[in-house]
């Protein structure tokens, strides 16, 4: 077995991603963002009855309207605020359609009060008040409205402007079912679909959906439609899929737009087709959906069927903050991180990531830790970049994921905790990070943080060889430490010059040990000189410890040697290596070929 190293600190190489990892809303926060659309259309009139009603509110006289809405009539008040909201026969403007509908919801008309109660409920161009979102469900729900009896019990279920009261909640929705309901039947099937009360039960959801489907419910074809497409059912029958999301077009379901956008964008189950999905997604903006704009944004970003285009993908996340999905703001912002389409900005960065994040964005938490993780714009704070990272993992972000293990296994800002670093390793490899493969085997191979795995860390080592050269390393350090009595000390050091010569530092400096220390043909004063110069290109500390050795005890036929020592030990001690700090103290102490100096000694 080779000398060992005594400076072989343990160091972690990280890189900060360039890929833009979208800001995507999971699957539950669409499904609720539609619900607002949904509500405008499904709470005014029974579902036979849209089509008309989307006519009769485009056609109507606007003039008209307003001098009735002036008079004092309700319904005109309603119909002029709606009218406001989504630009029938009038230019889209939130602060008149606010004005009319609270007119008319002071009035108690029923339409009113359930659109005032959505803009609250969702924060849609006022203040998120879901208090008084509650309120005005109930006061709906007193006049008969099914659809605002519904919405109160969701929020009972979740706690949401209302004390948390699942049973009480599940209960009006069970009793609205009863009746074949289809928001009710709807809502339960989501229930289960978001695992809210524990794990997912997707079949469950599915019957739910297919009741809702079957009473009428212009949306429930396209929840079943995204559980089948994403195997919570079983295998993808995408031919079903597709049918099922174009089911609900012809009602202007943006999430089913949203759905075909997705299968032709992703490319998985049929054949991708970017001009079809930037259509989709087009037809679902036209339908309300504020996500669709970002996913046109993104495709205008990455260039995907589009010419890159970081202008227009800026005017697209601009057009889903204007319409109230202020969650965009994350990805403005990491145009102005990267300096793309934008002269790079990481304060106006941090500011717009600080917008997205305080409406929930799990990728503006995650990019603000980042942010806090390597001082890149901010002063370096492990403690706040720890709370934005477990911030964006409990929201689902598991790019958040090996940031939280590094953190807890190197004691940044915190109490080094194995336990908790093994815990986020462990999923953030289930995610697909494998770049933390190395640092969970060093757990594994010490044994901290759990039982000790020597085989389960060598086989990370091996998975993560083929990216990381030091991967290569610590398989050849493994094989030299099980070679106790030496015998295939060639073979070790062939692969230790194989690690190295991949580009694996940690390999170049047990390779620079070797020669220094080594016997017979194996030391080589030159190329371990040769090795730690190159390493101390890199900035690494112990190949100026080692140079600093080298030239104070080994090389002595050349000159200058004790004021190279000097300087690269003192290289080594203003990094914090103590070893370093201790040689040159002792040097200036005791005058050891250098001029004795107490002030220095001190120093």
């Amino acid at each position: 077995m080779f000398f060992k190293s005594l400076f072989l600190g343990v160091a972690c190489s990280l890189v900060l991603g360039t890929v833009h990892l979208a800001s995507a809303a999971p699957s539950l926060e669409i499904s609720r963002n539609e619900r607002t659309k949904r509500g405008i259309e499904d709470k005014v009139v029974g579902q036979s009855l849209l089509k008309k009603y989307q006519s009769d509110v485009e056609s109507f006289d606007v003039d008209e309207v307003r001098l009735l809405a002036e008079q004092g009539d309700l319904k005109a008040q309603f119909q002029l605020g709606d009218a406001f909201w989504q630009g029938f026969g009038v230019e889209i403007n939130y602060e008149k359609a606010f004005y009319w509908l609270n007119k008319a919801a002071q009035g108690n008309y029923l339409d009113a009060l359930t659109s005032l109660a959505l803009m609250y409920e969702f924060g849609q161009f006022v203040e998120k008040d879901e208090k008084r979102a509650s309120e005005l469900y109930f006061d709906a729900s007193q006049q008969g409205s099914d659809w605002a009896l519904a919405q109160l019990a969701d929020m009972y279920i979740d706690g949401r402007g209302v004390r948390k009261d699942m049973p009480y909640g599940l209960g009006l929705l069970n009793q609205l079912a009863q009746g074949e309901y289809h928001e009710a039947l709807l809502y339960l099937g989501e229930f289960y679909d978001d695992g809210r009360d524990g794990a997912p039960n997707y079949e469950k959801a599915a019957e739910y959906y297919e009741r809702s489907r079957a009473a009428g419910s212009n949306i429930a074809a396209t929840h079943l439609a995204f559980l089948k497409y994403y195997e919570h059912l079983g295998p993808v029958d995408i031919e079903d899929v597709i049918v099922l999301f174009e089911e609900n077009l012809p009602d202007r379901t943006s999430r089913a737009a949203l759905g075909l956008g997705h299968i032709y964008f992703d490319g998985v189950d049929a054949p991708r087709d970017y001009e079809k999905a930037l259509e989709y997604y087009e037809l679902a903006a036209s339908w309300g959906s504020r996500y669709a704009y970002l996913r046109i944004g993104s495709m205008f970003e990455g260039g995907h069927g589009v010419a890159q285009n970081y202008a227009k993908a800026a005017e697209y996340y601009q057009s889903a903050i204007k319409s109230g999905y202020a969650v965009a703001s994350a990805d403005i912002a990491y145009l102005y991180e990267r300096g793309f389409g934008f002269e790079e900005d990481l304060l106006k960065a941090k500011e717009l990531y600080e917008t997205a994040n305080g409406v929930g964005s799990s990728f503006a938490a995650f990019r603000l830790g980042l942010l806090y993780y390597y001082g890149s714009g901010v002063e370096p704070d492990y403690p706040k970049a720890l709370g934005y990272f477990l911030s964006a993992a409990r929201d689902g972000n598991d790019a958040a994921y090996p940031y939280l293990g590094l953190t807890y296994h190197y004691g940044y800002g915190v109490t080094p905790d194995p336990f908790e670093a093994r815990y986020w390793y462990e999923r953030a490899i289930k995610a697909g990070s494998d770049f933390v493969k190395i640092d969970l085997a060093f757990l594994l191979e010490d044994g901290l943080g759990g039982s000790l795995d020597l085989q389960r860390a060598e086989q990370l080592y091996k998975d993560a060889s083929s990216e990381d050269p030091d991967a290569l390393y610590h398989l050849a350090r493994i094989a030299d430490a099980a070679d106790t009595e030496g015998k295939q000390t060639s073979k070790h050091l062939t692969a230790y010059l194989e690690a190295a010569k991949k580009g694996s530092n940690r390999a170049k400096l047990k390779l620079a040990v070797v020669y220094i220390y080594g016997e017979g043909e194996l030391r080589n004063l030159k190329k371990a000189e040769s090795l730690l110069l190159e390493l101390a290109e890199a900035n690494w500390t112990d190949a100026y410890v080692y140079l600093g050795v080298l030239n104070d005890e080994m090389i002595y036929d050349r000159k200058g040697t004790q004021q190279e020592a000097v300087k690269w030990l003192s290289k080594a001690a203003d990094n914090g290596n103590r070893f370093a700090a201790e040689r040159l103290a002792l040097k200036y102490k005791n005058g050891y070929q250098v001029e004795a100096s107490k002030t220095k000694f001190v120093h």
